[in-house]
């Protein structure tokens, strides 16, 4: 369904059946007698909301319908459409879930409102983030540490940066007058061919 909102700089309002009420939780009508239904006695009234207020003011919070779990060792990283412009009235926002332990959980988007005292129409039409799989080892503490060189000298011990090797393979990032002309696409083809090796 579209989503209308307008915020005020302080609350959030949606337009239900064309009358403007302060957001608090959106629910499908449809949806909730399903999720009765279908739940356990004890979770009978509570099936997730499809939009509701965050206590930021500006921020909300839109379900995707879909509950999602990952294998052991497996995250998500859920956030903006990678190269898609976002749009001038509203942000998402970008996060992992450790979607191995806490599972089934929610699949839902965090966005930020940006235009104020005007109505903003979220599509249903428009896709509004994405779901990478990302290993956990990934963001560990021990995969984050990194050595910093300064400088384009020469690397000698913990001094200079640029060793034979580096600019080597610096090289082979782009075209000059004096290097043979890197092919468009140059780049995907190398990795494609990788993949082709690395998948035996």
């Amino acid at each position: 369904m579209d989503v209308h909102l307008r915020w005020d700089g302080v609350d959030v309002y949606c337009s239900i059946d064309g009358k403007w009420q302060q957001l608090l939780g959106i629910h499908v009508r449809e949806f909730t007698e399903y999720w009765d239904r279908n739940a356990p006695a004890d979770l009978k009234g509570y099936a997730p909301p499809f939009v509701i207020s965050l206590f930021v003011p500006g921020m909300i919070q839109i379900w995707s319908g879909l509950l999602i779990s990952t294998a052991k060792d497996w995250s998500v990283l859920v956030g903006p459409l990678s190269n898609f412009p976002q749009s001038k009235n509203y942000a998402t926002f970008e996060g992992i879930i450790e979607t191995d332990t806490f599972k089934p959980c929610p699949l839902f988007i965090n966005m930020r409102l940006l235009t104020t005292n005007r109505e903003i129409l979220i599509p249903k039409s428009k896709p509004l983030f994405q779901v990478r799989p990302v290993r956990r080892e990934c963001y560990a503490e021990d995969a984050l540490k990194h050595f910093e060189y300064e400088g384009l000298e020469p690397r000698e011990g913990n001094r200079g940066s640029m060793s034979e090797e580096n600019w080597s393979g610096f090289r082979s990032t782009l075209r000059t007058v004096d290097s043979p002309a890197r092919t468009p696409g140059a780049y995907g083809a190398v990795r494609r061919r990788r993949a082709r090796r690395e998948a035996g």
